[in-house]
């Protein structure tokens, strides 16, 4: 099966869309986290849509949308542009902000964030 790419301006609809949904607090944090647009190589997963579109970065994790799964994602990298570990989690990129907020008010995850299963990539 065949995924069409998703284009840079549907992509923005999304980002757009979950802006609308965040908190205040949640607001200045993506401010600081998210980066242009780009698409990331996830080795040999995502090849036929040209990688997967990375939308922010939060240390050494980069979180990205999963065009296979229709769902935000984040994962660990040690390569600017090359994700390390590919999830299939759907979630909203609000959910994801709301997420990364709570760990950096709390110190602590509430929950694992890399839900779906792993496709380790090396």
């Amino acid at each position: 099966m065949t995924i069409p790419p998703l284009s840079e301006a549907e992509l923005n609809a999304m980002i757009t869309a979950a802006e609308a949904q965040i908190t205040s607090k949640e607001q200045r944090l993506w401010e600081l986290i998210k980066i242009p647009p780009t698409r990331w190589s996830g080795g040999d997963y995502g090849r036929e849509t040209g990688g997967f579109w990375a939308v922010g970065v939060f240390g050494d994790q980069v979180l990205w949308y999963n065009e296979i799964e229709e769902g935000f994602n984040l994962s660990r990298f040690t390569l600017y542009g090359k994700i390390d570990e590919l999830w299939c989690n759907e979630d909203d990129l609000n959910w994801v902000i709301a997420h990364l907020m709570r760990f950096v008010e709390e110190g602590k995850p509430e929950t694992p964030l890399n839900r779906g299963r792993a496709r380790g990539i090396t």
